[in-house]
């Protein structure tokens, strides 16, 4: 009937927007491209939606064939919410599959530094994929200055999974954030700094990244990896210039115990 027809209709519609929002709320809490996730919720909806259509077809087609025995097809609660599980238990294992940015993040600098074990018998830590690390690109120094003006110390690295330097101290930056209550470090990438032909060509672009994150005389975008250590937008802590610090191993053991918000929520 046209009555249960539009029921059905409906209901299929409610349970679609249902998880078109889990979708959109779980993208957006792991960090999950948009087009990834939107992909994957239509094709499971248009499958099921196939399945269904052919279902009813066969079904229809069955009972004209057997007049003495009618078969009316009928959408009840029950098969509307065996078919919405279904979908829900494949969606669930579509989001599972696909990796957050977390994760991602480590995959990538894990295996830099794979590689950087493999090519010269180092033996550096890989960090796990619950680890600190947000990485911010080069060009969206808006977003750092942002990050960077909090009313707490916020640590910046500016290198990238070239840095064998960066590479070796990622497990213990992670583990000093976590013992001194850092919620987060950024890793900001200096790859397109790297990847430039022709840095004269494109001083003046660095330069105003530089005016922009602090001042340049503070800060030079020509120098990684670096650790920086802001608060309220202003740089406490510098490595490019931490005179008689020799190591990496050394700007930490100072950084962390001195700058970080413990007690101070």
């Amino acid at each position: 009937s046209s009555k249960a027809s539009v029921s059905y209709s409906s209901a299929i519609y409610n349970e679609k927007a249902g998880v078109y929002e889990l979708v959109r709320n779980y993208k957006y809490s792991e960090g999950i491209e948009a087009d990834s996730l939107f992909i994957a919720f239509n094709s499971i909806y248009t499958i099921i939606m196939l399945k269904l259509i052919f279902l009813k077809g066969r079904l229809t087609y069955m009972a004209s064939r057997n007049k003495k025995n009618k078969v009316k097809f009928q959408w009840t609660k029950e098969l509307i919410f065996l078919i919405s599980a279904l979908s829900a238990i494949i969606l669930a294992t579509v989001l599972l599959a696909i990796p957050t940015k977390s994760e991602r993040l480590a995959s990538k600098y894990n295996e830099a530094i794979a590689l950087q074990n493999a090519t010269n018998s180092t033996s550096y830590y890989t960090i796990s994929k619950d680890h600190v690390f947000v990485e911010i690109d080069f060009e969206d120094v808006e977003e750092l200055k942002e990050k960077v003006s909090a009313k707490e110390y916020v640590y910046v690295v500016y290198g990238s999974e070239n840095n064998a330097t960066l590479l070796s101290q990622l497990y213990q930056l992670n583990a000093y954030a976590e013992e001194y209550e850092i919620e987060n470090i950024y890793i900001y990438s200096s790859l397109w700094v790297e990847e430039q032909e022709d840095l004269q060509a494109v001083e003046e672009e660095i330069k105003a990244k530089e005016n922009a994150i602090a001042t340049s005389e503070e800060l030079d975008l020509l120098e990684y990896p670096t650790l920086l250590v802001f608060y309220e937008g202003k740089i406490v802590f510098n490595s490019q210039d931490a005179e008689g610090i020799e190591s990496w191993e050394a700007y930490l053991d100072l950084t962390f115990p001195k700058y970080n918000n413990k007690g101070n929520e």
